[in-house]
């Protein structure tokens, strides 16, 4: 049927365009000069594909001199919505290259590991990103970072973590302030001892 409409136009060409256009019958005719004879209004559908109810037509004649842009007639990737939505879901898990420890998984600290040296954000790591993690491990990286905190179960009270100047601080290395801030500044005196007006208290 179409091949059959398709070899009226070519025969005829002056025929006016019809809502059910043949593909390729545009060609034959200049499209201005059909604007000017017959309107640019043409039938509007709303996202479902149904006409629409309060607008059932609209002038599209502005779009006439609109250069035709590749992306618009290339073919999609992906045939239907759920093909793409299946892309996107493969798309979101890691490579096994993401696997720092070897167990044969990507844990949640693997994930986080090789988040912070994949450059391309591609969930893969190649060979040179894979030596930056191993070098970045060997010298303590990890050790700026503090994991379980999404663990559930009852904690004792005052149990809890700070940040201070890169440090990770729990009730248990208090004691790492130290390497952070500076002494005190009558830290060299006895305890118990305090000089006032040249006496001792």
């Amino acid at each position: 049927m179409a091949s059959t409409g398709l070899a009226s136009v070519t025969s005829a060409p002056k025929l006016p365009l019809s809502a059910r256009g043949v593909p390729g019958e545009a060609k034959f005719f200049d499209l201005k000069q059909t604007i000017r004879e017959h309107g640019g209004q043409v039938p509007y559908y709303n996202g479902k594909g149904f006409h629409h109810h309060r607008v059932p037509h609209k002038d599209k004649s502005g779009f006439a001199g609109v250069p035709v842009h590749p992306e618009w007639t290339q073919t999609p990737r992906h045939k239907t919505q759920s093909e793409l939505f299946s892309s996107r879901r493969a798309a979101k898990h890691p490579d096994i290259s993401y696997d720092v420890d070897g167990d044969g998984a990507v844990g949640p600290t693997d994930y986080f590991i090789s988040k912070n040296f994949g450059r391309e954000r591609d969930h893969h790591l190649n060979t040179p990103e894979r030596g930056q993690v191993v070098q970045a491990l060997e010298r303590g990286w990890l050790d700026n970072f503090s994991f379980g905190h999404d663990a559930s179960g009852p904690r004792p009270p005052g149990f809890h973590y700070t940040q201070r100047r890169g440090r990770i601080i729990n009730p248990d290395s208090a004691n790492d302030l130290a390497h952070v801030y500076p002494p005190h500044w009558n830290a060299h005196k006895k305890n118990g001892s305090q000089h006032i007006g040249g006496a001792t208290a």
